[in-house]
């Protein structure tokens, strides 16, 4: 799914693979999905929901900051949604992007943030590394806190590092 960022679309660090793994050069790479923007991804959304659902409505499930790009695909084919659900998901008020709710007083109390790697701004992504076994508590806390726990690690070594800070819902 190129395009979209996520998923089999994802693009990771090299660092994330290297061994021994240097936490230094992940931290600082630039991300291979800085140039993704929510329209670009909510498009490749709605090709990818137009060949599974052959046209007919889905339940898309959107997780995390990829909240705002299904808004997007929603708002701009409604007819291939039967419902939207977030879940641990950006759900996007029009003109701000995930990067700016990060630091908004809305955002307030969230956990998430303090998981990241590196500066967004400069990597042009927000950074996560699933691997990091000493947080996974952490990121069961942000993500799926009502989840049981062997299920919560099987979700987080599935979680993509990398997130386009470009996706910002239209005006």
């Amino acid at each position: 799914m190129d395009g979209q960022g996520q998923g089999l679309g994802a693009r990771s660090p090299k660092a994330r693979w290297a061994r021994p793994f240097d936490a230094a050069a992940y931290a600082s790479e630039p991300s291979g999905v800085a140039s993704i923007d929510v329209g670009t991804a909510a498009g490749a959304l709605i090709e990818q929901i137009r060949r599974i659902g052959s046209g007919d409505p889905c339940v898309v499930v959107a997780h995390s900051a990829y909240g705002a790009v299904a808004t997007e695909a929603a708002e701009r084919e409604p007819s291939l949604f039967s419902h939207l659900v977030y879940v641990a998901a950006f759900a996007p008020t029009a003109g701000m992007s995930a990067a700016e709710y990060v630091a908004s007083p809305q955002n307030e109390g969230e956990t998430g943030t303090a998981l990241g790697r590196g500066n967004p701004f400069e990597l042009g992504a927000s950074r996560l590394d699933p691997a990091d076994g000493e947080h996974h508590e952490a990121f069961r806390t942000a993500l799926y806190a009502d989840v049981e726990k062997d299920v919560a690690v099987a979700a987080i070594g599935l979680l993509n590092p990398d997130a386009p800070m470009g996706w910002r819902p239209r005006p």
